[in-house]
């Protein structure tokens, strides 16, 4: 039998949609409300919808066995970045390492043990947002080039000042007694810089409209964020994406407003290149 396609009715919500050949070892999903499908050697189409919509295509039996590689193009560039591997019966990886006013394409090539199929090619996806934002990054085990984006993602866009910007060198200079001096420099290049803003955000309350969000227990977070010892990926609003550590913060209420805003000072160091890695979440 050869199925075309499947209609849903629009009054029926679908947590997954899984197709298998009938075999004695299925799960009986009736007895187990918390039952999450995975592909086997049954499956024949699964499309999850915890986070997607209808128009989920899901993934079908021709996917089964293989792992996919996935590699993006800036455009312009005519050069292929490699992004990571979606290893068999995972249906998606995110892409944090992108930056601001930028546009990727992205290539999926399909891989058997001996063989590696056509790419399958993205639309143009071009990027624009208006926040500073920080993440948790972990790096991999296994590999030295691969980190894993962490957590809930911290954005700023209310009274920025981005300090200055310092490019540190290991440069010293030796006075001689001819003219000039003797300049040694090491391999150390790096940069380091501080953020000033407000720590909350104005949203859209309810029938009250837009208001100052900032609950009593945001600032402990932000300082258990900062203390919690993992790198960070910071990004801002011109396209620059860098692999920190954050090594001071400070905050300053104001008591005066009804609001009751805290104004956050944070300095960061760059521990590492974000364009030599990968940066993915699931």
């Amino acid at each position: 039998m050869l199925l075309k396609r499947i209609t849903v009715k629009n009054n029926v919500k679908l947590d997954f949609l899984h197709l298998e050949e009938y075999a004695d070892t299925n799960a009986d999903i009736f007895d187990n409300l918390r039952y999450k499908p995975t592909l086997n050697s049954n499956s024949r189409f699964l499309a999850t919808f915890d986070s997607a919509t209808t128009l989920s295509q899901g993934i079908a039996d021709v996917a089964l066995g293989y792992t996919f590689s996935v590699y993006k193009e800036i455009t312009g560039t005519n050069q292929l970045i490699y992004v990571s591997k979606i290893n068999e019966g995972d249906l998606s990886i995110t892409d944090y390492n992108v930056v601001n006013n930028t546009s990727y394409t992205y290539y999926i090539f399909k891989e058997g043990e001996s063989t590696i199929s056509e790419a399958v090619v993205s639309n143009s996806i071009s990027t624009c947002w208006w926040d500073w934002s920080l993440i948790d990054v972990i790096p991999s085990t296994t590999d030295k080039t691969l980190y894993t984006a962490v957590g809930d993602i911290w954005k700023f866009n209310l009274n920025i000042a981005n300090g200055a910007r310092t490019q540190s060198m290991n440069t010293t200079v030796y006075n001689t007694l001819a003219r000039f001096p003797k300049v040694s420099t090491g391999k150390l290049n790096y940069s380091n810089g501080s953020l000033t803003c407000i720590l909350g955000d104005v949203q859209k309350v309810g029938s009250k409209g837009l208001q100052y969000v900032e609950p009593a227990t945001l600032l402990d977070d932000w300082n258990t964020f900062c203390a919690n010892g993992n790198i960070k990926l910071l990004k801002d609003r011109k396209g620059n994406a860098m692999l920190v550590s954050i090594v001071d913060n400070a905050s300053q209420l104001d008591d005066i407003t009804h609001e009751q805003v805290n104004s956050i000072t944070f300095s960061w160091v760059q521990v590492e290149d974000a364009n030599k890695v990968s940066i993915i979440g699931g």
